[in-house]
């Protein structure tokens, strides 16, 4: 969406709180979706399926009309079918791999421009299908558009390769008249691709490559770009299929949903101000419970992924993560950077299913930047009872790189503490999380200690008296997998210094409490709830003296804010 239509549809909402209401998805669908329906019912054959693909792409005047996209479902990127084409091609029959080479040749094209950094050869025509619009402000012969994709290759390889060290493209051995990396134009039903040509010269599976980019983005979706929507589709599509070239220089084999994340992300990174990928972020916080590895459209609104661990971290992670998948998969390798951060994927991941919570009206101005204009997603489960069990074994159960949401009302209890219990199904690692909701100033996140092997942990968050305020649990799904995994939980409120749970404060509770912090008493486990006086997560030395002064000098209460 439009940041603007997106800001007014916020404030909408904001009228509309209490309705944790959805959105509606389209039913319109890509080529790319229309031939994956029909390989999976079994009217064409995978084989057959990959090579619609491709027409879909190179010769959309092969591709059989049933299979041509609905109008006004242009589809992102290309290059995922384009890969999957490149891997799979001597596993095909003769016939298939000899109608796919002779539409995944080199484009031609009449014209060429060298951007002014020297780093791209850009190719286009003038006449006919593939023609660029013409004007030509400068009376220089080169039409202003071309000029324009030159300045936006030219900030993307300054940005991405200068500013925050991405291995630039291998050349490619002077395809497309020298080294210079190329950019065709041409009319087709997708932004843009990157096509993988041949191994580079590293010992990692590096490949030469090329991109091509729309003839003229006119009648794209829109954006935020100041100088229109044709040039922000412009930007962002030579900044994300750039970025897919500097993506093969690491590893032409990475998984499709990272390739497409990374390159989505890396438009935000490029250039900020467009705000293309907002188009697609409802796919995410529609069904927040689909996983992030999903290998479809899925993958373009997850860039937020992108986003969190640049404004968690630092921009440098990403290129830095792609550095460790020359040799490692997804996992190990966002792994192995966050743990160069001193952090790991286990300790983010559940932070950042948190952050996504809390935008659109939820937003409270210190997760994401642009956490306001982003869409909301909807809570599973709403308690208001307690004490309550519930189990999760719905269609909407997490997937691995996924999470559910669970509102915990306070009703009639302020001044408690809530308990939750939380246990995953067996054999998955999971992580489960709390936001703090407060009408006002920071929301926190605080993650429980799981056991990755038995899925258990127990988190304890406070209500406060300010009845306004609620508690989101946030079951996250880390498996590696994308299947979905079940889980049940349990929640009670305890009164804070109630050690003994008898229902009262006295100084039975204050002997108890003084033996588990200075005597490492067993009475109190770390995890137990009612021994947190101030309720800041943890019991030490301070809930004492919280708990003596109400027992003994009248004092306030623990966890009277």
């Amino acid at each position: 969406m439009m940041r603007l239509r997106v800001k007014a549809i916020g404030v909408l909402f904001g009228l509309l709180l209490p309705l944790e209401v959805g959105h509606a998805a389209t039913a319109l669908l890509t080529a790319r979706e229309k031939i994956d329906q029909a390989v999976a019912v079994g009217m064409i054959s995978h084989e057959q399926g990959v090579l619609y693909k491709v027409y879909s792409i190179r010769a959309p005047e092969k591709l059989p009309a049933e299979y041509r996209p609905d109008f006004g479902r242009l589809e992102r990127c290309a290059t995922p079918m384009l890969r999957e084409a490149f891997r799979e091609l001597p596993q095909f029959s003769p016939s298939i791999q000899a109608a796919i080479r002779g539409v995944m040749a080199r484009p031609t094209r009449a014209f060429q421009y060298d951007s002014p950094s020297g780093y791209f050869k850009i190719h286009y025509d003038t006449l006919g299908t593939n023609a660029v619009p013409t004007a030509d402000g400068n009376a220089n012969g080169i039409p202003d558009y071309v000029e324009k994709l030159g300045e936006y290759a030219d900030s993307s390889w300054a940005h991405q390769v200068v500013t925050l060290g991405w291995r630039p493209p291998p050349p490619d051995n002077g395809n497309g008249g020298d080294d210079r990396f190329d950019i065709y134009t041409e009319s087709m039903y997708y932004y843009g691709y990157t096509q993988p040509e041949n191994p580079g010269p590293a010992p990692w599976n590096d490949f030469t490559s090329y991109i091509s980019v729309h003839n003229n983005f006119i009648g794209f979706p829109p954006n935020n770009d100041p100088e229109g929507n044709p040039a922000g589709a412009a930007k962002v599509t030579v900044a994300h299929e750039f970025n897919h070239g500097c993506q093969m220089a690491d590893n032409l084999y990475g998984e499709d949903f990272f390739y497409e994340l990374t390159a989505t992300y890396m438009e935000e990174e490029t250039f900020d101000v467009v705000d293309d990928n907002y188009n697609y972020l409802s796919d995410f916080f529609n069904a927040p419970y689909i996983s992030l590895k999903e290998n479809s459209s899925h993958a373009y609104s997850t860039f937020i992924f992108g986003s969190f661990l640049a404004q968690t971290f630092d921009s440098w992670l990403m290129p830095q993560i792609w550095e460790f998948m020359r040799y490692r998969t997804v996992m190990q390798a966002v792994d192995s950077g966050l743990i160069v951060r001193g952090s790991s994927f286990a300790a983010q991941f559940p932070v950042f299913t948190g952050w996504n919570y809390l935008t659109n009206f939820r937003d409270d101005g210190f997760h994401y930047r642009e956490g306001s204009q982003y869409p909301y997603l909807n809570v599973n489960f709403t308690e208001s009872a307690y004490p309550i069990t519930r189990s999760q074994t719905s269609s909407a159960k997490p997937q691995g790189w996924a999470a559910n949401y669970i509102r915990f009302n306070p009703g009639t209890a302020p001044k408690k503490i809530l308990r939750i219990d939380f246990n995953g199904s067996n054999g998955l690692p999971w992580a489960f999380s709390a936001i703090i909701h407060r009408p006002s100033g920071k929301c926190d996140i605080l993650v429980a200690q799981v056991d990755l092997s038995t899925g258990d942990g127990t988190i304890c968050v406070p209500f406060f008296p300010d009845e306004r305020d609620y508690i989101v649990g946030v079951p996250t799904n880390l498996n590696s997998s994308t299947n979905g995994g079940s889980y049940q939980y349990t929640a009670a409120l305890y009164t804070p210094g109630d050690v003994n749970e008898d229902g009262n404060r006295t100084p039975v509770d204050v002997v108890l409490l003084l033996d588990f912090v200075y005597k490492q008493s067993q009475v109190l486990r770390p995890a137990d709830c009612f021994g947190d006086c101030n309720c800041d997560g943890h019991i030490n030395p301070l809930d004492v003296v919280v708990l003596v002064n109400y027992v003994y000098r009248q004092g306030p209460a623990p966890c009277t804010p």
